[in-house]
């Protein structure tokens, strides 16, 4: 069994609950027709600190929602839900507190804060994950071990965890994640480039899975867009 713990994070089995192109074409509709709703509010001048409120709530609401659909260990959720927070509370505290406004700019700021760390963060841990292991290895997916769990409102979800199997200086090892994880994973028998540690091989990533995907900056890009509205307009 593998000893690493950040090549669970990206594993080629987690996506999140997004699984489909339906399913993200969905979201994209709900988070316009969300957007749309909020642009009117915060056009409206008594009103616009809900709008940006209600902003807030979204990400709070969505990162909460990720945490419980999906295994992951991201961080994309919780960034979601801390900036959710940092939202209502600027909005709130305009509102109710001027004498202690925040202001659109300083929310704004907030935002391109962390949708900069959150472009940067999967580059960066790439990086880092290449600087710890410098071994590249074949390996070939022998099984994908899966599992059923239920929520406490009962439903089920399936997670995954690949197994692989590789030769390294004459030896054969067969490593996988501490953790199983939801949406895609590799098929058995599907070839997937690993790079290990030298010094103690079960350390591994799987670099295919470590690849950031067009998905993956869905969030930021939302960020960056609201945290420009709010510089500009502010």
């Amino acid at each position: 069994m593998s000893d690493n713990r950040s090549d669970r994070d990206d594993g080629a089995n987690n996506n999140g609950p997004i699984k489909s192109w339906g399913g993200l074409a969905l979201f994209l509709g709900a988070f316009i027709g969300f957007m749309i709703m909020t642009v009117i509010l915060s056009h409206i001048p008594s009103l616009k600190w809900l709008g940006i409120a209600l902003v807030g709530f979204y990400f709070m609401a969505g990162g909460l929602f990720f945490l419980k659909a999906s295994n992951s260990g991201s961080p994309a959720p919780w960034i979601g839900v801390f900036v959710g927070a940092v939202i209502m509370y600027a909005s709130i505290k305009d509102k109710f507190f001027p004498e202690s406004k925040l202001g659109d700019k300083g929310t704004g700021a907030v935002l391109l804060v962390f949708a900069l760390i959150m472009v940067i963060y999967p580059f960066a841990k790439m990086a880092f994950a290449k600087s710890r292991c410098k071994e590249t290895v074949e390996a070939t997916v022998i099984r994908v071990d899966s599992q059923v769990s239920s929520d406490v409102d009962g439903h089920h979800m399936r997670s995954f965890r690949p197994v692989y199997e590789f030769m390294y200086s004459g030896r054969q090892y067969t490593v996988m994640n501490r953790v199983f994880s939801t949406g895609r994973h590799p098929m058995v028998g599907e070839a997937r480039e690993l790079i290990i540690d030298e010094n103690d091989p079960e350390v591994f990533y799987d670099l295919a899975a470590m690849k950031p995907r067009i998905t993956t900056f869905i969030i930021p890009a939302i960020l960056l867009a609201l945290a420009i509205y709010l510089i500009v307009a502010g």
